[in-house]
């Protein structure tokens, strides 16, 4: 896929999820596929490669979260290729954990609630080059 195909493919998704997620605390990056799966090195699967920064703690608006108790650390061993088929993991209930807070801000993880918020998020952060 050239460049031009990827960005078309992006805009496309992006309508897509904007108009799905219009009234929603979260409009998942992961969902348009400029932040989609991320495996790092360990062959830990993430929704996206900014909830697999082992931070110590991580904090946005009135929520904070501890690296030990993050999803990811907990369930390591579930979410890990080496383990696992890459269709065992999404297809596992626990998979569900980080979109079930899209909707919901009481669900929501910090990582989603901080880098895919809705007041954040527009058509060029989602679908261009320059996310952080």
């Amino acid at each position: 896929m050239d460049n031009n195909d990827y960005m078309s493919h992006n805009r496309k998704m992006w309508n897509i999820v904007k108009d799905e997620y219009q009234n929603s605390p979260i409009i998942p990056l992961c969902e348009i596929g400029n932040r989609g799966l991320y495996v790092n090195a360990e062959g830990v699967l993430f929704p996206c490669s900014w909830t697999s920064f082992p931070y110590h703690s991580l904090t946005y608006e009135n929520k904070t979260i501890q690296w030990e108790d993050s999803f990811f650390a907990m369930y390591r061993d579930r979410m890990n290729l080496r383990n696992r088929s890459f269709e065992e993991i999404i297809n596992d209930p626990l998979w569900n954990h980080c979109s079930n807070g899209w909707k919901d801000p009481s669900k929501s993880w910090v990582e989603c609630s901080q880098k895919c918020n809705s007041n954040v998020v527009n058509e060029e952060y989602a679908v261009g080059w320059e996310t952080n």
